[in-house]
């Protein structure tokens, strides 16, 4: 598990020691500003409900949870967009072996989702966001994850059990 953390690893494993800088910085820092927008919509939003129960005036929790709002979306859709750049430079470079244009594949195609996610609300797609975060979570990333686990390893899926 730790190796699918170290990207700094991953780059040097297939592209060299110098190669993209910057790259990994980009995936690692759009995940963490993707994931402080859920954090702050999440945690605004108790924080909005219990404004409203608390009789407080309606114009201005209105107008704190549209703050809250704008803050997390703003977050979410520019992780979304770092991370997935950094995903489709890191698979660009992956051509030498079968094995990396697989992975590259793979995170390019992982990359594109987290572009199209972190656009959505930029072009009001109604509902195209909530299908597209479904198939970012519960497709692309664990897609993703397995792939470069299996391409960090130098193995196959089921291969560590043949002798």
């Amino acid at each position: 598990m730790t190796a699918l953390l170290d990207l700094k690893g991953l780059r040097r494993a297939f592209y060299g020691l110098e190669v993209l800088r910057g790259v990994d910085f980009s995936v690692a820092a759009g995940g963490l500003l993707f994931g402080l927008g859920i954090v702050v919509v999440m945690s605004g939003g108790q924080a909005v409900g219990d404004m409203a129960v608390a009789g407080n005036p309606i114009e201005t929790v209105n107008a704190i949870s549209y703050t809250i709002d704008t803050i997390g979306d703003t977050l979410r859709e520019s992780g979304a967009i770092l991370a997935g750049a950094g995903l489709i430079a890191l698979a660009v470079g992956a051509h030498r072996s079968a094995r990396q244009r697989r992975w590259g594949w793979v995170s390019a195609a992982a990359g594109v989702a987290f572009v199209g996610l972190g656009l959505t609300n930029e072009f009001d797609l109604g509902d195209a966001e909530v299908w597209l975060e479904l198939v970012v979570g519960a497709v692309a990333v664990p897609a993703w994850l397995v792939v470069t686990g299996v391409a960090l390893s130098g193995s196959t899926v089921g291969e560590e059990g043949r002798q």
